[in-house]
């Protein structure tokens, strides 16, 4: 009986462990990654599509993240006047992200565990402010402040250069 050569490289089919969806209850399935060479979840609600994504522990079973937001009053969406949310638990750490429903604004913070002000908030693209603030991003050389606005405008900061560059050049 001929065999398919990438058979031998998968591992056992895992057992089937049922557990809800804390996003909506619905059931999570345990699914092989290929390209990380290891388990996630995901949920398989058709209903809601939900489609959540979940780690796994040392025993297999689903790390559920708790995400909490609490309004900052102090800092409002530069896009469309809201108060913002501090967003902690995420995957890539605390941030700001607005509380009105059809804007998807986001601000990083320079420090993650300090309180969220003014002089917190990641900084300003030097090339063009009306491109707001700079996201995180990561690169071959490490994190860096990218612009928002890229590809169109590839202006950087290294992660200490937290100026507003309105002193710039």
């Amino acid at each position: 009986m001929a065999t398919n050569k990438y058979q031998d490289d998968m591992p056992p089919k895992p057992p089937e462990i049922k557990c809800g969806c804390p996003k909506c209850g619905g059931d999570l399935r345990k699914i092989f990654s290929k390209k990380r060479d290891k388990y996630y979840w995901m949920c398989m609600s058709a209903t809601e599509k939900c489609g959540a994504f979940y780690t796994s522990d040392s025993q297999g079973k689903p790390i559920l993240h708790h995400v909490e937001k609490e309004p900052v009053p102090d800092v409002l969406c530069p896009q469309c006047g809201s108060v913002m949310e501090m967003v902690t638990g995420g995957k890539f750490g605390a941030f700001l992200s607005c509380s009105s429903d059809t804007c998807k604004m986001t601000i990083d913070l320079i420090d993650q565990s300090a309180n969220p002000t003014i002089d917190n908030l990641a900084p300003i693209c030097p090339t063009d402010p009306n491109h707001g603030h700079m996201k995180r991003r990561g690169g071959r050389n490490g994190q860096f402040w990218g612009c928002r606005a890229y590809p169109g405008c590839t202006s950087t900061r290294q992660l200490n250069d937290v100026g507003n560059g309105e002193d710039d050049e």
